[in-house]
């Protein structure tokens, strides 16, 4: 027997089985309303307008110090500059 009959009466034992038919759709729509249905948490509202309000703090501590700071190349050469005028 050479392996094209054999790949033949492999193809014929195993016959491809047609899955089932499930209708999950009922069972999603319902959860999808239940979801859009949930209120959030009054704390976890609390805990994130706390979260924002240290974050605004934080970008505004690192903006004044991102302005502030000196640059260093210029910093080095700024003795230089004053030996040559």
């Amino acid at each position: 027997m050479n392996e094209i009959d054999v790949f033949q009466r492999m193809g014929r034992e195993n016959q491809p089985v047609a899955p089932p038919r499930l209708d999950v759709s009922g069972a999603v729509l319902g959860e999808i309303r239940r979801a859009r249905r949930r209120q959030t948490d009054p704390v976890v509202l609390a805990m994130t307008a706390v979260s924002a309000a240290a974050a605004a703090a934080v970008a505004v501590m690192a903006y004044e110090a991102w302005t502030e700071m000196v640059d260093p190349i210029n910093s080095l050469l700024q003795p230089l500059v004053m030996v040559m005028e």
